[in-house]
């Protein structure tokens, strides 16, 4: 978990965990782990043979966490001139990525189960086919 100081409001979060004989349970409450509610949810469901799936190639106008629900996927993360790549495969494992990381999604496993969470529902975000200097500085600002 060693990336978060080269990417601007990238960082990797460990959830808590309430384990007994039932199962897991991992409560999020986004506003005290990476400062926002979330407007928007969407789920990234793997196909059975994901050879070759990629998903992403493109940075976002607002942060959003991702989390493995199952499988495994491998993030790369673009900051301009920092990178990064990340191994997504525990659902006690959040990823935040900042506003205007370009992120890329790869070597899915079979039937992988994203839960993404956005600050900004799907109609007010803007996507970019490059990293966005721009908004790393506002994400500063804010903070």
């Amino acid at each position: 978990m060693g990336f978060e100081a080269d990417l601007p409001g990238c960082r990797l979060i460990e959830l808590t965990c309430h384990d007994d004989a039932r199962g897991r349970l991992y409560p999020l409450d986004l506003r005290n782990l990476v400062g926002f509610d979330a407007s928007r949810m969407f789920l990234i469901k793997a196909p059975e043979d994901p050879f070759g799936v990629r998903r992403g190639g493109h940075s976002n106008s607002t942060p959003q966490v991702l989390i493995a629900a199952s499988g495994s996927v491998t993030f790369d993360l673009d900051a301009g001139v920092q990178k990064a790549t990340v191994v997504l495969d525990h659902p006690g494992i959040a990823l935040l990525i900042g506003a205007g990381v370009l992120n890329h999604m790869r070597d899915f496993a079979p039937g992988t189960l994203l839960i993404g969470l956005a600050a900004v529902p799907y109609a007010q975000t803007n996507y970019y086919p490059e990293p966005q200097p721009a908004l790393f500085a506002a994400q500063e600002t804010t903070r």
